[in-house]
């Protein structure tokens, strides 16, 4: 398997990021508890929740204004 880093996987769109997240949660009951594999494994994961829990930024339209508080 793979080591995706956060900076590679912030690269990922939602979607991608999701089937990779279920991809690798299918893999992990089938590795050796404690294994190098397992361990990366369960680091990947949580680099894919943290890439998922990024705010999504998008280029403000010129003349737009937030709306007030």
């Amino acid at each position: 398997m793979k080591y995706w880093t956060i900076d590679a996987l912030m690269q990922l769109t939602r979607g991608e990021l999701l089937d990779l997240f279920r991809s690798i949660s299918s893999q992990l009951p089938t590795l050796p508890c404690g294994s190098n594999e397992h361990r990366e494994a369960l680091e990947v994961l949580a680099n894919i929740r943290a890439a998922l829990a990024r705010p999504v930024f998008a280029p403000r339209r010129i003349g737009w204004k937030p709306p007030s508080p």
